[in-house]
């Protein structure tokens, strides 16, 4: 990721940040970041699927703020993708970004016993960062 991307993910998490009682804003600083690291990542292909993705979930009203949880329960959560990120640590970034959607789906999909949930989370890989969540 280039500074210029990561500077870009400070300004969108700063944003965030700022905005924890504007959920609009919120989300709209909440996509960019996710954009940057999807971009940053190089793979266009899975940047386009995930933003197709993520624009059916939010006109589904699929959000997990305020409804489940606190903003800053999410800005912790890309605090620490950051972080990584910002450290050059591909393999820690990953691990924190695999925490940051199992939470969100966990609380999107359903109880963590549930059928949905148990196959979206070996279908992510889940069990990688089990220790950790």
């Amino acid at each position: 990721m280039s500074q210029q991307e990561r500077e870009e993910l400070e300004a969108a998490l700063q944003e965030m940040r700022d905005n924890v009682d504007d959920v609009k804003t919120f989300y709209t600083a909440d996509h960019r970041f996710h954009e940057v690291i999807l971009r940053g990542s190089g793979n266009r292909r899975l940047a386009d699927h995930v933003s197709g993705l993520r624009d059916t979930a939010t006109l589904q009203g699929l959000r997990t703020i305020p409804r489940y949880r606190d903003a800053t329960q999410v800005i912790a959560e890309h605090e620490r993708i950051a972080r990584a990120i910002a450290a050059r640590a591909p393999d820690g970034a990953a691990r924190a970004m695999l925490r940051h959607l199992l939470n969100s789906a966990e609380l999107l999909v359903g109880e963590k016993e549930s059928t949905s949930y148990l196959e979206w989370r070996e279908w992510v890989g889940g069990d990688r960062c089990a220790d950790e969540h």
